[in-house]
């Protein structure tokens, strides 16, 4: 499966249990924190099959980025969180980061694989 595919699902089950831990009330809604705990075991299960095609950094900020941004768009979206100029501001500047690590990580192991090594 597409290195790129499994993080966007990852990320995607990310944002889906991150939302269930806020309509889970503190897990005092049973069906809400049954789907937390199902999204959490799937994203992570997901994000470790990613890991074994993304550096550890990469992967990591890639997942947690992607994340962050998710998680923030979905609450504006359906539980109304606010979403201000400097919020998103913020987040385009935490995007750029995610671009540009990955942009390094890529020149990286371009490097090591034309000096022979494995990346």
């Amino acid at each position: 499966m597409n290195n790129w595919v499994l993080l966007l699902a990852s990320c995607a089950a990310e944002i889906l249990w991150v939302m269930g831990l806020k309509l889970s009330n503190g897990f005092t809604h049973p069906v809400y924190s049954i789907l937390t705990g199902l999204c959490i075991a799937l994203s992570f299960w997901l994000f470790a099959k990613t890991l074994k095609r993304f550096s550890i950094s990469t992967g990591y900020a890639l997942y947690t980025g992607i994340g962050t941004v998710g998680t923030t768009i979905a609450g504006a979206l359906w539980l109304g969180e606010a979403l201000t100029w400097s919020r998103v501001l913020f987040l385009a500047l935490l995007l750029f980061g995610i671009i540009g690590l990955k942009m390094q990580s890529e020149r990286n192991e371009a490097e090591v694989t034309a000096q022979g090594g494995d990346v």
